[in-house]
């Protein structure tokens, strides 16, 4: 599984063992002894459990345990600050590929208005736009809560997206290409409106032929390549001529 916590300057992701075993501990920052998220395995399943200084939030109550469910949003309360968890399957499998070209018009939201309509409780209005600008994607942040790209926070309200770009908003994704993009539907709740969205379902190409190639050691070094250890004073390369004596020749152990 993987978790995504959801922090104020970007997103920090942990990752649990595809084998349910065993005890973990996460947190916003590596070096605190007091973690924020303490998982257990208990009858095959990862369990998040509270702690002392950790508390999981569930209907505005305190609980000390739950099970953790991909797709799923967990509330931690650590130091009277809240925290936004959301488990996720280690592979996504839920992508869907788009192709799109200039006359893209993405409006992520809960709304009317959203040509990809994202029910969660996060949002009642519009997230994001994307539209093409110039032959480039241009995202119009329309949130106030917050929204990342490439696990970083968006400071901007208008921002360039390129090609390799992944846009987050708590666990929807938007992965884009050059002339295609990949979207998630975690938990069935994205509906994309492709006609007035202007994305066209496609098919990613998959490489049917392989190739075997063969790997052979590089040389490092070139024989007139030299090393001096620190301090480096000399610049000047000396070469001297070492003469070796012959190997003593072997005695016959013979007996006469």
């Amino acid at each position: 599984m993987k978790i995504y916590l959801f922090l104020k300057d970007q997103i920090k992701i942990f990752i649990l063992p595809q084998m349910v075993s065993g005890s973990y501990n996460f947190d916003e920052d590596d070096n605190s002894e007091d973690k924020l998220i303490n998982i257990d395995a208990k009858e095959d399943k990862w369990v998040l459990y509270s702690t002392d200084e950790s508390k999981i939030i569930y209907n505005n109550q305190i609980v000390e345990e739950l099970p953790l469910i991909p797709y799923n949003y967990y509330t931690l309360k650590k130091n009277n600050v809240n925290y936004i968890a959301y488990v996720e399957n280690l592979v996504e499998d839920t992508f869907k590929a788009y192709s799109y070209d200039n006359s893209i018009n993405i409006v992520v939201g809960n709304t009317n208005n959203s040509t990809i309509l994202y029910k969660n409780q996060f949002e009642k209005g519009e997230v994001f736009q994307l539209n093409n600008n110039n032959n480039s994607l241009v995202l119009n942040k329309l949130t106030k809560n917050r929204l990342y790209l490439n696990n970083k926070i968006i400071t901007n309200n208008t921002i360039y997206v390129n090609a390799g770009d992944t846009i987050n908003y708590y666990g929807f994704k938007i992965i884009v290409m050059k002339d295609k993009m990949l979207i998630n539907n975690p938990n069935n709740l994205i509906m994309v409106n492709e006609v007035v969205s202007k994305l066209q379902p496609t098919i990613l190409p998959v490489q049917e032929k392989y190739e075997n190639i063969e790997v052979k050691d590089v040389d490092l070094y070139e024989k007139d390549d030299y090393f001096t250890k620190s301090p480096r004073i000399r610049r000047v390369i000396e070469t001297k001529k070492i003469e070796l004596t012959a190997p003593p020749e072997v005695e016959n152990d013979s007996k006469q």
